[in-house]
């Protein structure tokens, strides 16, 4: 089986701020046990909204993409870069798309490579929309692990989404 695994909370080497390392120990313990499996993961990194460190390349996701080298441990990563305005909430479910905008190529690519079997999100936005999306173009059922309610225009989204995945 080919899983493809969207997870925000993965710990990059070099990156500062705090991450789960639940995440990590959980692929690495599937690894162990379905040794025959593949397990691809897309790390979502957010730009935030400041324009100059887009411009100037000073973001985290490029001070993260110059040291990083695809792989932790054992398990292939891709870091994604998406625009996030979590601030302004009821727009960040929209914004949040942008994953799949910026990354298109990336993600043909990658889907090119493997033939993944279904696609794992670990939380609704960003990771869960990416998934979605994934599904609408390419066919790849999905399931999102949702972890808390979101209010507002994101708790519209967690409502199709969550129709859409009873529809499978």
């Amino acid at each position: 089986m080919q899983i493809l695994s969207v997870t925000s909370i993965l710990p990059i080497p070099g990156d500062i701020r705090k991450n789960n390392d639940f995440a990590l120990h959980t692929y690495l313990n599937y690894m162990q046990l379905y040794q025959n499996d593949t397990v691809v993961i897309i790390k979502p990194l957010a730009y935030k909204l400041n324009i100059l460190k887009i411009l100037n390349k000073t973001t985290l996701y490029y001070k993260l993409i110059r040291s990083f080298t695809g792989h932790i441990k054992n398990l292939k990563v891709y870091l994604l870069p998406y625009i996030s305005t979590w601030r302004l909430r009821n727009i960040h479910a929209l914004v949040t798309a942008s994953i799949y905008y910026l990354n298109i190529w990336k993600l043909k690519s990658l889907l090119s490579t493997y033939k993944f079997n279904i696609i794992h999100a670990q939380f609704i936005l960003p990771d869960g929309l990416l998934a979605y999306r994934l599904n609408r173009k390419f066919g790849i059922p999905y399931v999102i692990q949702r972890r808390l309610y979101v209010m507002g225009i994101l708790g519209i989204l967690h409502v199709i989404i969550t129709i859409d995945i009873k529809k499978m």
